[in-house]
C-alpha cells in the first residue's frame, strides 16, 4: 500500500509546477515534504517489518527526487547563461570561435556610467605536424551579454587603475584608457594604431 501511495505523490509531484512562494504558493521540495509527512501519518496502521521497509522506500524516494530536481536546475542555468562564444558567435564577432579557443575574464573598466567587462580571447591553429602555427590575439570588450568590439593585439595586457596595460613601454603606446565619450574608436599599441573592430 505505502509503495503504491509514494509512487502516486511522486507523480504528483512531477506534474507539480513550480510555485513562486512569494505569491502565496510553495516551492515544489516544500510540497514533496508535505506529501511525505502525509504518508508517515498513514504508517500508523502498518506493522513493524512493514513500517521498516516503507521508510526504507521513501528514504530511497526522497534522495532520487532532490538528485533529479538539482539536475534539472543546474540544466536550467545552463541554458539560461549562453557560453561566450555563442553571445559573440550571434554578434558577428570576426574572430574565429571553433577549434582551440579560449577567453580569460580580465576584469573590468569603467566608463564613465557604465562598466565593462573586459576578456581576453586567443584562438591556435590545430597545423600539421612541422608547420608554423597560427595564432590570433584580442581584447574583447562586453557590457554584460552584448559584444561592444574587440582590438587585435599581440599580448595578453593586465588591468590596473582603471586602464588596460600592455607590457611595452610608454612611448610606444601601452594603455587604453575610456574616453569621456565611451569606448575609444582606435588606440595607439606598441608604435601601432588599433582600430575598435567587430
Amino acid at each position: 500500500m505505502a509503495p503504491r501511495a509514494a509512487e502516486r505523490a511522486l507523480r504528483d509531484y512531477n506534474r507539480n509546477p513550480k510555485v513562486n512562494s512569494a505569491n502565496g504558493g510553495m516551492q515544489k521540495r516544500d510540497w514533496y515534504a508535505t506529501a511525505i509527512l502525509q504518508l508517515a501519518r498513514q504508517m500508523g496502521a502498518f506493522q513493524p517489518m512493514n513500517k521498516r521497509y516503507v521508510l526504507m522506500f521513501l528514504g530511497w524516494l526522497t534522495v532520487a527526487v532532490l538528485s533529479s530536481q538539482i539536475r534539472s536546475e543546474a540544466s536550467s542555468d545552463q541554458r539560461e547563461t549562453p557560453s561566450i562564444g555563442s553571445l559573440l558567435a550571434k554578434q558577428r564577432f570576426s574572430g574565429l570561435l571553433k577549434g582551440d579557443v579560449h577567453f580569460a575574464n580580465l576584469g573590468t573598466l569603467n566608463c564613465g556610467s557604465q562598466v565593462i567587462s573586459i576578456l581576453f580571447y586567443e584562438w591556435y591553429e590545430s597545423p600539421p605536424h612541422g608547420a608554423a602555427i597560427h595564432a590570433s590575439q584580442r581584447v574583447v570588450l562586453m557590457r554584460g551579454q552584448t559584444y561592444l568590439g574587440a582590438y587585435v593585439v599581440d599580448d595578453r595586457p593586465t588591468i590596473s587603475d582603471n586602464k588596460i596595460r600592455f607590457p611595452y613601454p610608454a612611448q610606444d603606446g601601452n594603455v587604453i584608457t575610456c574616453e569621456t565619450g565611451g569606448i575609444p574608436a582606435k588606440v595607439f599599441l606598441n608604435r601601432d594604431i588599433v582600430p575598435l573592430a567587430k
